[in-house]
């Protein structure tokens, strides 16, 4: 099955140019990926994942894998971040002529749940029924499809 992110706005870069996982010339090469990614609106997550295989040498350990993936991961979490600052912001603007902040709340009671549930998705993915040794790759992976749609959802609830 393929999975293919998709995105709707430019976000100033978040860089992954800090990892203790990823060498350098890899962290730099991963960043490029990544906001093409983001600047093209889509690419597969499978594209993205492959500079984790690498940057681990040859027959790495699984645990570096998931290293990586986390860092993936959490560069798409900062992107969700500004994406949901952003928003925030703009629900504001629709608050101006109410007191009770309700545009500003929908948008946060949304998020706060929509947290759990990815998190509660994805470990049911990855852990749901027996399965082999790759569950917190796939867990991770599932995250990270997960994030991309939620930014794609609070920019664009309507589709």
């Amino acid at each position: 099955m393929k999975f293919y992110l998709i995105l709707m706005l430019f976000v100033p870069s978040v860089s992954l140019a800090d990892s203790e996982i990823i060498p350098p010339k890899i962290a730099a090469q991963m960043n490029t990926m990544l906001e093409a990614c983001w600047r093209d609106k889509s690419c597969e997550t499978s594209e993205v994942l492959s500079f984790c295989g690498d940057s681990i040498d040859a027959g790495g350990a699984p645990l570096e894998w998931v290293k990586c993936q986390n860092e993936i991961l959490t560069w798409w979490d900062a992107k969700l971040n500004e994406v949901y600052k952003e928003k925030i912001a703009l629900q504001k603007t629709y608050d101006v002529d109410r007191s009770d902040g309700y545009y500003e709340d929908l948008l946060r009671n949304m998020q706060r749940a929509w947290v759990p549930f990815r998190d509660a998705a994805c470990n049911y993915l990855a852990h749901g029924q027996p399965s082999g040794s790759g569950a917190t790759n796939d867990e991770i992976d599932c995250k990270i499809l997960k994030t991309t749609e939620q930014i794609y959802f609070i920019q664009n609830p309507l589709g």
